[in-house]
């Protein structure tokens, strides 16, 4: 064991001072490719790197030394997991929440190319954990109605078998949408699958302001839709032309072409400095309201960084019975929190507490403090009812009913716990309104709340959770 730590260690030193050692040379030559540093920030970005490193080795020295090699492993592993509450719930697990509680499961298939024995493992997974299977728009397939506690023993299948997460659930690359292009298509002048495929793995991860698409066709009957794509490719007798800031949203918006009959090495290049100015100019935020106009800005970089991108508006009024697609019945007159596929996982403790003195409320005992995380909740069965349990920053405790009125489904105990001013909050992990955690009163809509239970951590450091108080 030693000895194979040595050597990853001599590995890893090794590594470290090469990238250091040719980021200093390669940033000399930035002023040659288009970058306009002055000398000052050409030295900067030279000795940052070189200084951070260097100072960080003296704290790692003294803290191995001190702790042992497997203690700082578990120190520095707990920092980065301290950090888990922040991340949304979709991020944490791998997979997309669905209306229902449940998660769909998208593992990639770069540019919709899969062999035979992928297929049937997809099968096999859909098979066994008894999910609804849906051949999506991105040329890849979506499993349905998988439970919290299912996603590891779903995802070490899939990743035996050398799938890797799709990212349906986060803002970065979705899919590059294809046809088959000239291997197999007549009309076919140009590889559109190879291509695609190249471009997913090559942005594969890539972090967004939004969502991004992207498609390549192999010829002009463009039956990969690349002009609805955030960026798309349309081959070319001569080689290929690059469409920007296209939508297929609610104001449909066909790509403006960028640049045309570029041979691949410069398709790439180009489309790598128009990706980074997206990230780096676009709006985090979708704007509240649209122009029914479509956009009228002048160049296609331009027409991205303001386009318009609406979330789905929320439901205020729940449905009387509606079967999904899954064939499970949802109706929305039956007790919350019974729903055999909802909630987090695990078995809270059941026992009973009764308080100390005059008071007749009757506590039960739903977990420590310690198993709750920071500004992070749990969901615990209390009287039948699910109910969810929230610690924020400061060690307060509160506890509210798990249901979610918007989404009608039992998922608040995996919303994110923030803060609006004085008002600490929780965010719903689907439709993303904000209930306080005292109240229970909606933040976005006065009119909608939530019910609030009675909760008390005890000396032993224990949370007691009592009956549902009143929110009127």
């Amino acid at each position: 064991m030693a000895r194979r730590n040595l050597a990853w260690s001599i590995f890893a030193e090794h590594l470290g001072f090469s990238v250091w050692l040719i980021w200093s040379v390669s940033s000399a030559f930035l002023l040659s490719v288009g970058f306009s540093y002055s000398p000052q920030q050409l030295f900067v970005l030279v000795a940052l790197p070189n200084l951070v490193g260097s100072l960080l080795r003296l704290p790692y020295t003294l803290t191995v030394s001190m702790f042992g090699g497997r203690n700082w492993t578990m120190m520095s592993a707990a920092l980065v997991a301290a950090n888990r509450p922040l991340q949304d719930t979709n991020d944490a697990y791998l997979a997309n929440i669905q209306r229902n509680g449940t998660y769909s499961v998208v593992p990639r298939i770069p540019g919709g190319e899969i062999t035979p024995a992928r297929l049937i493992v997809i099968g096999e997974v859909a098979r066994d954990f008894n999910l609804y299977t849906k051949i999506t728009g991105g040329q890849r397939i979506d499993l349905f109605g998988a439970r919290m506690e299912e996603l590891p023993l779903i995802w070490r299948r899939l990743v035996d078998a050398g799938f890797e997460s799709g990212h349906a659930y986060g803002k970065s690359l979705r899919t590059v949408k294809s046809c088959v292009g000239s291997t197999w298509c007549r009309y076919g002048v140009q590889d559109s699958t190879s291509l695609a495929i190249m471009l997913e793995e090559r942005y594969r991860g890539l972090r967004s302001p939004h969502k991004l698409k992207g498609g390549v066709s192999g010829c002009a009957r463009e039956c990969a839709e690349a002009r609805s794509k955030d960026f798309g490719i349309i081959a070319t007798e001569r080689g290929w032309n690059l469409y920007v800031a296209g939508n297929g949203g609610a104001t449909p918006v066909h790509a403006r072409l960028l640049a045309g009959d570029l041979d691949t090495e410069t398709l790439v290049r180009y489309l790598d400095r128009f990706l980074m100015y997206y990230i780096r100019t676009a709006a985090r935020r979708p704007p509240p309201t649209h122009d029914p106009r479509g956009p009228r800005q002048a160049g296609a970089l331009r027409v991205v960084r303001q386009r318009p991108r609406h979330p789905r508006p929320p439901h205020h009024l729940p449905r009387g019975a509606r079967p999904d697609r899954a064939g499970r019945l949802h109706r929305a007159g039956r007790a919350r929190g019974h729903h055999p596929r909802r909630g987090r996982g695990g078995d809270p403790m059941t026992t009973t507490h009764q308080r100390a003195g005059s008071d007749p409320t009757t506590y039960t005992v739903v977990c420590r403090l310690d198993q709750v995380e920071r500004e992070g909740g749990i969901m615990a069965l209390v009287g039948g009812a699910a109910v969810a349990v929230f610690r924020t920053y400061g060690d307060e405790v509160f506890a509210l009913d798990n249901y979610d009125p918007y989404s009608r489904a039992s998922v608040l105990a995996r919303g994110i716990v923030g803060t609006r001013g004085e008002i600490d909050f929780v965010a719903s992990p689907m439709p993303k309104q904000a209930f306080d955690l005292r109240t229970g009163h909606c933040l976005d809509d006065a009119a909608v709340w939530v019910a609030t239970y009675d909760v008390q951590v005890s000396d032993g450091g224990l949370v007691l959770v009592g009956g549902m108080r009143s929110n009127s």
